[in-house]
């Protein structure tokens, strides 16, 4: 009796360790896909020639990143950008430096570094855009977006405003650079509609902020030094 018991006690300890066994593996399979799957892939901005010394335009190159991103056909993906320098951009793609319409789990991370824009493009499009996550960095122009004026009159029947511009030859350039999409208002940084979510965190804008139309909107540790307009 006293051998049986001896046997059976090795048997269930066997048993148990092997279990145990069988259980860590399982977690181990299990936490190594999950990471797998949470992980994107780096698209970084050196290796497509952006400079980020605050001379060259660097537009060309984020356009290619870009495109790079959107060859992977949704899979989740980081455009990495060099720590805390000037990007300079002069050159969009439909007037956007990031056209980002209708892509899918891409996130930008400015690393700190602050975008530098001419005047003429925008910073980013963001129609149609799927899950799409900006964070750490910051937006600038090379000459200011706005003229200073005085309103002299109002008409609310027919809704518009006379104005008199402060600097001499300011008035040309009413109506923004590219005489579109009411551009004087929002300052040429973000048109963006029909958006399902969108994460914006750790950046600031010098230009306004137009969001329109987004199911839901996170916005964390940002600095606005202009006019904000969601709905």
């Amino acid at each position: 009796c006293r051998c049986a018991d001896i046997d059976t006690r090795r048997w269930k300890e066997s048993a148990m360790m092997m279990r145990t066994q069988l259980v860590s593996l399982v977690v181990c399979i299990g936490l190594c896909a999950a990471a797998g799957a949470s992980a994107p892939e780096e698209i970084r901005a050196a290796d497509f020639g952006v400079k980020a010394d605050g001379k060259t335009d660097d537009g060309p190159a984020i356009l290619r990143m870009v495109e790079a991103a959107r060859a992977r056909k949704g899979k989740p993906v980081r455009l990495v950008f060099p720590k805390k320098k000037v990007i300079y951009a002069a050159t969009g793609k439909d007037r956007y430096l990031f056209a980002l319409q209708h892509t899918k789990n891409l996130t930008i991370d400015g690393g700190g570094s602050t975008f530098l824009l001419d005047p003429l493009i925008r910073m980013v499009d963001l129609d149609h855009a799927k899950k799409p996550t900006l964070k750490n960095f910051n937006v600038d122009y090379v000459v200011t977006l706005f003229i200073e004026a005085t309103i002299e009159a109002i008409d609310l029947n027919r809704t518009y405003l006379d104005v008199r511009v402060l600097a001499p030859g300011e008035a040309k350039h009413l109506g923004g650079p590219t005489k579109k999409d009411g551009e004087q208002w929002f300052g040429g940084f973000v048109g963006s509609t029909r958006i399902g979510k969108i994460h914006i965190e750790n950046s600031t804008f010098h230009a306004p902020l137009r969001i329109a139309k987004a199911k839901a909107i996170t916005l964390l540790n940002n600095r606005f030094h202009d006019a904000v307009s969601i709905g």
